[in-house]
Parts: structure tokens; sequence; C-alpha cells
């Protein structure tokens, strides 16, 4: 037992107490004197908490119950850390486990503990009743930025660029249509391919034929004729298919956002009201300092270093008005270390440092935090996490909430002091918004909002929140500043260094409007505006600086099944006749044909019978391309490796019974376990299936595996260099987003070269969807590394050509 090591909560339980598990009649077996007796030999000992009040908190003793171990002393306990205990032996108890892990040792929830855990409870409620924030606080403006101006956050008109592919729309002409004929006298079946063009013809003849009383009608493409009645048939069972097509999508309305209390900040949108003014920056190199809090064993890469004394450089200027940067390294540089290391170094360089802040998508920041404990030692201090669960410890439970602030509107807000004196402070943006008077009070030290493209939105609530925040330096942290207009790349250096574009309005004036309509000379504009924002913008690619073993796309090009072809042909005339007869709005109609053909080249069931998801895989491959091959491709994978051994493999499609079809199809077929992540997915560190610990198990497994990832909900912020093949069963329109996908695995760290397969579905004689959007992705993939460009998602109008 001592060289075991235990994994998971339910394998922690078991040593704890295993009679639950092993049944009745299991004390027989195993006295639980003698096991418990074999827990202490091998270490395993539960001890109880006792807490000394003290000024401030309380000084922590560690009793062993049995009285065999003598008492250990642990750092002492203040209000804020004993709510986060308060909240963990909570959980603990939900989850019906006897103790908890803290701070390296097991805390058995008895006795002592329990008396313990009161007190904590009861300081916590106290402090609640005696310090609750009052108007005098959450509504003194004394205590907010100057930007902040109010208590009555409204909504912002922001203007608009109209673009040059605005309103246009596209729906495939030139789809084949084959129909089955049957001999009466052989009973031979032979296929009839028909153009849509020879569809009309056969329709206006088939009427001719009947109004003039002909016996027969010749169909276009054949040699002879056929009886009228038949023809007849042809036509109607054509009609008829196309009415059994499910209705385009309508596009539903944006829900009414609840009314809720939040700050006025001065928003420079029509003109500039607030500016920071700074020194001009120049770009002398220097050497980077490595804090003292970095692990000894962690080497940061040359680019690491240069971009660590680059930002280093910068956040020294400070008092020079330097308020902050754009850090848009591409996907897989180290953005995350580099940021740590600043944040680090200003903890250790600055008399008396304020608390670091990173805002971040839900989903990303467990990884922020196991990389604080993995690249830094602990001597900087703690990282308090205010979100999820773990934010009720810090929270006015609606109760506490003082009269004042409900009636003045306010319905969520933390306790004072809710940092705690911590080190780092890790929220989401959804926390950041909610809580913004309370977050807007503090004052911070280095601020970083992660995949900042979420404050990119001017008028936005959680952007406002943002700009709200108190810092002595902001970094806006993101591979793609620029997504759907340049009004993105003013908003993050309004942000950081508001007055630098100065207004949205005037920047709209000089740069914008002209740069996204394609005028004349804009070209002029894009290189002016790019020597303006340098000094600010760290952007480096994986190309230029990382020493990356190869990524290879291999072409897969598949042909369509008959019944995707019969499919295809009737989900386009579907729509089309609908468009003619006035019964559908184009927009909407585009839009869900756009989806059906996608959902047809992949998964051509599923868009025919609402049981699909219930066949047997077997019948899936008889009419799926894509899926025969897929499994065809994993067994080449599956005896790769230079051990023999098997790679592992990702499959990329945000379909959600697509990702259940894989699993099922794969399982069966090399019977090994298939996890899914997607949106679903609990980001919950101590969840048994949270996102985490479904990639670590999946890294960890030797030889050949293959999980199934979430294009949109899993294509950024994870990190799955044990896989070097990357398969997208499905494409988004945006390349950058299909490259943040591959580049879960393609990345540093990475020892193997990574192979890269997009199956695409082809027509027989005409251009199918997914061969138009794989010629464009292809085309608009290197515009979009250009940071000035907007994000080059495939518009509409780029299918009009399309044609059979």
């Amino acid at each position: 037992m001592p060289a075991r090591r235990l994994g998971g909560s339910e394998a922690a339980s078991f040593v704890r107490n295993p009679y639950p598990w092993l049944g009745d009649g299991a004390e027989d077996v195993v006295r639980p004197d003698d096991f418990e007796r074999a827990r202490r030999q091998a270490g395993l000992i539960e001890w109880e908490l006792d807490l000394e009040p003290q000024d401030g908190g309380w000084g922590v003793l560690l009793t062993d119950p049995a009285g065999e171990q003598e008492s250990r002393a642990l750092p002492d306990l203040d209000l804020s850390d004993g709510r986060e205990l308060l909240v963990a032996a909570v959980l603990a108890r939900s989850r019906g486990e006897s103790a908890l892990r803290w701070r390296g040792s097991d805390i058995a929830l008895a006795g002592l503990t329990l008396e313990s855990l009161a007190r904590i409870e009861r300081a916590s409620v106290d402090a609640a009743r005696g310090t609750a924030p009052s108007d005098g606080g959450l509504f003194d403006l004394a205590g907010y930025s100057d930007r902040v101006v109010g208590f009555d956050g409204k909504p912002v008109l922001v203007p608009r660029v109209p673009r040059r592919d605005d309103g246009q729309e596209w729906a495939p002409d030139g789809i084949p249509i084959d129909v089955e004929r049957v001999d009466p006298l052989t009973g031979e079946v032979s296929t009839v391919r028909l153009q849509p063009g020879d569809v009309r013809q056969l329709t206006d003849r088939v009427a001719e034929a009947e109004r003039t009383g002909a016996a027969k009608v010749r169909v276009p493409g054949l040699e002879d004729e056929i009886p009228t009645a038949e023809a007849r048939a042809w036509v109607d069972g054509l009609k008829e298919a196309s009415r059994r097509e499910p209705a385009p999508p309508t596009v539903p309305k944006d829900p009414k956002p609840s009314e809720t209390l939040s700050l006025r900040i001065l928003h420079n949108i029509e003109q500039l009201d607030y500016r920071q003014d700074c020194v001009d920056l120049d770009e002398d190199a220097q050497d980077p300092v490595l804090p003292a809090a970095l692990r000894p064993e962690v080497r940061l890469l040359p680019h690491q270093l240069k971009g660590l004394a680059w930002m280093q450089q910068r956040l020294a200027r400070r008092e020079e008005g330097v308020r902050g940067i754009l850090l848009a390294d591409d996907m897989g540089l180290g953005k995350t270390l580099q940021s740590l290391c600043l944040m680090a170094w200003y903890r250790q360089s600055t008399p008396v440092p304020r608390p670091c802040l990173v805002v971040a998508p839900v989903s990303l920041l467990e990884n922020w935090r196991s990389e604080i404990a993995k690249f830094l030692d602990g001597s900087q201090g703690r990282t308090a996490a205010l979100y999820g669960q773990e934010l009720a410890a810090h929270r006015l439970a609606p109760h506490e909430m003082p009269a004042d602030l409900r009636e003045r509107g306010l319905k969520k807000a933390l306790r004072p002091g809710f940092a705690g004196g911590a080190a780092f402070v890790l929220t989401t943006y959804e926390t950041l918004r909610d809580y913004q008077l309370s977050f807007a009070r503090e004052q911070w030290g280095v601020l970083v909002c992660d995949e900042a493209q979420k404050i990119k939105t001017p008028g936005a609530m959680v952007t406002r929140a943002a700009k709200a925040m108190q810092a002595d330096f902001k970094i806006a942290c993101t591979g793609t500043p620029v997504e759907n207009s340049l009004a993105d790349l003013w908003c993050l250096f309004d942000f950081f260094q508001p007055g630098l574009l100065d207004s949205l309005t005037r920047f709209t004036k000089v740069f914008r409007q002209a740069i996204e309509q394609r005028v004349d000379g804009h070209d002029v504009l894009v290189e002016s505006l790019r020597r303006q924002i340098a000094p600010w913008v760290l952007r480096r690619m994986k190309s230029d600086v990382a020493d990356l073993l190869p990524k290879t796309d291999v072409p897969c090009e598949l042909a369509m099944s008959p019944r995707q072809r019969a499919l295809y042909g009737s989900a386009v005339r579907a729509v089309r006749d609908a468009m003619s007869d006035g019964k559908a709005g184009s927009g909407a109609a585009i839009l869900g044909l756009l989806h059906r053909l996608r959902v047809i080249c992949a998964n051509p069931l599923a868009a025919d019978d609402p049981k699909a998801e219930y066949l047997p895989v077997s019948e899936h491959l008889r009419h799926s391309p894509k899926l025969a091959w897929l499994l065809g491709k994993l067994e080449e994978i599956s005896k790769g490796g230079a051990d023999g051994r098997g790679e592992k493999a990702i499959v990329f499609t945000e379909f959600r019974e697509m990702q259940r079809l894989v699993q099922r199809a794969v399982a069966g077929r090399f019977g090994i376990d298939v996890s899914i992540v997607n949106g679903s997915t609990s980001v919950d560190p101590d969840a048994e299936a949270s996102r985490q610990a479904i990639i670590d198990r999946f890294q960890a497994q030797p030889g050949f595996g293959v999980i199934v990832l979430s294009t949109t909900a899993v294509g950024f912020g994870v990190n799955i260099q044990a896989a070097n093949h990357v398969i997208h069963f499905t494409r988004p329109w945006n390349p950058a987003k299909e490259d943040q996908a591959t580049d879960r695995a393609y990345r540093i760290g990475q020892e193997r070269e990574v192979f890269v397969y997009c199956p695409t579905v082809v027509g027989d004689g005409f251009e199918t969807f997914e061969q138009r959007v794989a010629e464009r992705l292809a085309t608009k993939r290197g515009l979009s590394r250009d940071m000035l460009s907007p994000e080059q998602g495939i518009a509409i109008d780029e299918f009009a050509d399309l044609e059979g």
C-alpha cells in the first residue's frame, strides 16, 4: 500500500472506509482495527482540526484523534481562508466523503474539526453583519476609477460600418437528381440522372402532354419515351420529396436582457471623454529579469524571454502613463507563462504589491490554476478562485444584503476584503460583470483579460465592467484581436490605454471606414495604423519563433453516397421552392439550407431519420463515406508509432449527435474508451468527469487513443500534445477557429510530427458545399494571419457561383 497512488474521490473514499464498498460480511474478513492499523502504517492519518482564536483569525493545530502522533502547527488562518475551508468541507460532505484534503493533509470531518468549522461559520456571519457594505461604500464614487461617473449604466449605441457583402444571399444550383426506374417486363432497376433544368423541362412536358392527351413523354437525357402517367408520378414524387423536407429554422430574437444595476463609465464612443496620456515608447532592448518565485526547473524559451523583457520594460514605465499592452502571440507560444512571470516580477519588485486579477472564460481558469502551481513555487502568495462553487464563500447571501443596497437595485455584491490578501485572484467574465461594483472598488496590480475578445464589443456590459477596473497595468491577451471589425481593436486599446486611438467615432472616420470598405489607398492606412499601435502590441507567430516539428495537411476527398446525393438535391429544391412560393424568408431559408447541407455531408442518416442515432453503426457506414473513412484512418493510426502501439488522435466536430456516433463507432471497432468533451462537460476541477480530468486521462494512457472534442467549445484553452493526429470531421466557417483547434496538438511541447485531416465529401460532376468551404478556407487562411484583418469567415455570397 505505501507504494500505491490513489486517484479520484471514490478511491479515496474506499481507503478511508472500504466496508460500504465491500458489502455485508466484509468486517468478518477484514477486521476494522486491523485495517486502521494498516492505514496508519502506510502514513494515512486523518487529522482533526483545532483552531485557536487570535487577532484577525485563528492559529491552526492538527491533532491525531488516536493520540499516537504529535500535534502539528500549520500557518495561521484568516477569515478569507476560513471561508474557503468551510466551502471545501461543505462540498466534501455533499459528496458523501468523511474527510477532505487540505494544505497537504487529510482532515477528518468529525470531532474537533466540526467544532472548528462551526467557529468559522459564526465568525463569517458576524463579520457580514458588522461590515456589510452600505450606501457610503459601494455607492461612493471616490472609491472608483476616475472613469466611473455613476451607477446607472445604460446601453451604448455603437456606429456600424456597412460591409461590401452585407445582404447577399446564396443557394446552390446544379444538384443532379437520381430517379430509380423499374422495367415492367424484366424487373431490372436502372438509375436516371436528371439535372435541375431537366426537371423543370420534364414538368412542362408532362403538363403539355396531359393538356393535349399525348400518351408518352420524352424525358430529357433519355433516348426513349415513357408513359405520361409514369412521368407524372416522377414529377409528383419529386415535389412530395421537397415538401417532406423540414422547414428552414427561423432566426430567434435576442432575449430581452434583465435589468440590473451597473456602472456608468466615460465610454469614449462619440467623443474622447477619458484618456490616459503617456510617453512615447521606444524599442530599446533590455534583458529580462526572471522572478524569484519561478521554479528552478522551468526554462523560458528565447521568444518567451524576449516577450517578458518587452513587457517588463512597459510595466516599469507605468508611472509615465504606460498602462497596459496587447499580448497577441500566436496560439501555443506561452502567453500564460509570460503573463505569470510578469505578475510574479511585479509582486517581487513592487514595495507594496496589490493582488493580480486574471479574468478568463471558466474553461481556461483551471489551466491558469494548474500553471500557477506548475511554474511558480508558491512563495508569491496564495491563489483565490472567485468562480463556480468557490464563489459562495465570498458573496453576500440575499438575507445578508443591507436594505439600503437592495433599495438602490443592487442584487449582487461580494464581502468586503474578498481578495483576502491573495497574490492572484481568478474569476470569469460573467462574475466580473455581475459583481462589477465589488471588483471595481478594489485596487489591482496586474489585470489580465485572457481571451480578451470577450470584451471587444464597446456597448456590452462586460466590456464596460472591464474598463471600470482600477489596475496598475492591464494586459489584453488574445491571439485574435480583430474578429469582426477594427472596432474590436479599438475597444481593446480603450480598455488598457484609453485615448491612444481617440474616440470610436474619430477612429472610424480616420481608419475603420476606409479600411473595412477597402477604398482606394486603404492599404496605406493599414500600415499607418500598424505603426501607431506597434509599441503596445506583442505579436509573434509559431512559424517565426518556434522550433516545431512539421505539420502535414493530408488531403481526403470522399465520393458522395447515393443516399447523400438524393438528400442533398432534395434539400436544395425544398428551399428554392419555398422561397419562390414566398413561404420562407430568404435569410432564414438560406441559413437552414446551409446547416442542412452540413449535416447531410457529415451524417446523412441524421438528416433523413429522427431516430438515426439508434440505428446500428453498420447502417451508418453504408451511407456515410466520412464515417467509413474515419474508421479506416484510425486503423492505420492504431498501428503507428515507433513502438507499433499506435498514436493518438483528436476528432473535432460541433454536432452532438455526430460526436456520439463517432464515440460509438470507434469504441465498437477498437474496443477502447472514447471520451467526448463539449460545452456540457463540467469544468469543475473536483468533478471526476471534468474537462481537464478527461484530457489528462487521455494523455496519460499509453499507445493508441481517440478523443472527440467540440470545435467551438474546446477549440481553445487546452493542451493535448499527446495526440499528433487531428481530424476535422466537420469544419468551422472560419480558418482561425480551425487553426485554434489544430493547435491543441500542434504547439510547443509536441514531440512528433502532426498530421491534419479534413475529410471532404465531393460531388460527381458538381461542386458540393463542403468542397466550396474547403476552397474558401484555404484561400482565407493566409489573410487571417494579419492581425489587422477581420477574421476571414466565409460569406454567403462566396457560394453564388456554385454550379453543378
